[in-house]
């Protein structure tokens, strides 16, 4: 492939991957814009919701200074705030963190703020939320350029799927491409897609690779991470034994380190 048809797939791959998973590398994720105002309010009153939770939020074209949002969660204020996609990307956070609602009222003085620095305000001040950004690596499966080496199990239509899995080795028999991603996803514990175009088809095959790092009996599949070397030995193993690259990209996830229930105005 040329080096113009390979910077097109490079391109192709990227935009497939930022459409899978939403929003994916969000700069200063989480992080209020420099030249934001210090919100000043006129009104401000946080309450739980009562009844079933259906999200409403209102901009007021005869105010625009009033925000009014109904049966909002946190996680849906933290989206709203504009710390990043709502309801994505997010992670930690008490168990109420998208089952709870709040009516939440905002009036700001002329000039004083939007919507996202207000109810980012209100967040920090009433919710006590705290956070912080790290970025990780999200995985992508794909045909190598050379082909994929798999071999195609034989028709039966009363034969059974059957995988194993144990560290440092999967064994799939009548196993599909999303299957293995689904193993792949549990050995390195961080997300794998499938976008090998091997659907529909079902394969008998192994894999091994070298553990980064001895275990004892007890240690669960999902602690084979990257973070001790596990992706570079698995991408290798892929590679030579089955015709298959695992690529790597990052991801901004905001994690919430503190948040409490606000006291009802």
């Amino acid at each position: 492939m040329s080096d113009d048809g390979r910077k097109r797939a490079r391109i192709a791959s990227l935009t497939w991957l930022l459409a899978a998973v939403g929003s994916a590398v969000t700069p200063m994720l989480g992080q209020p814009q420099q030249n934001d105002p210090t919100p000043s309010f006129e009104e401000l009153t946080v309450r739980r919701a009562a009844g079933l939770r259906q999200l409403v939020a209102i901009d007021s074209p005869d105010n625009p200074r009033r925000y009014v949002m109904r049966s909002a969660s946190l996680k849906d204020l933290i989206g709203l705030a504009g710390y990043g996609e709502r309801g994505q990307q997010i992670t930690g956070g008490p168990e109420w963190l998208d089952s709870y609602g709040f009516d939440v009222t905002i009036v700001l003085k002329p000039g004083a703020g939007d919507r996202a620095s207000a109810v980012r305000s209100v967040l920090e001040g009433r919710f006590g939320l705290a956070t912080h950004v790290e970025t990780e690596p999200i995985y992508v499966l794909e045909t190598s350029p050379s082909g994929a080496r798999l071999r195609e199990a034989a028709p039966d239509p009363n034969a059974t799927t059957l995988l194993r899995e144990s560290a440092g080795r999967l064994e799939f028999r009548r196993g599909t491409s999303a299957n293995l991603a689904a193993a792949l996803t549990r050995a390195l514990g961080r997300p794998v897609l499938d976008h090998s175009r091997l659907k529909g088809k079902v394969y008998d095959f192994d894999l091994e690779w070298p553990l980064a790092r001895p275990l004892s009996p007890t240690d669960p599949l999902d602690k084979q991470s990257a973070l001790v070397g596990e992706a570079a030995t698995v991408a290798s193993a892929l590679r030579e034994q089955l015709g298959l690259d695992l690529r790597s990209f990052p991801v901004q996830t905001l994690v919430i380190d503190r948040a409490v229930l606000p006291t009802d105005d």
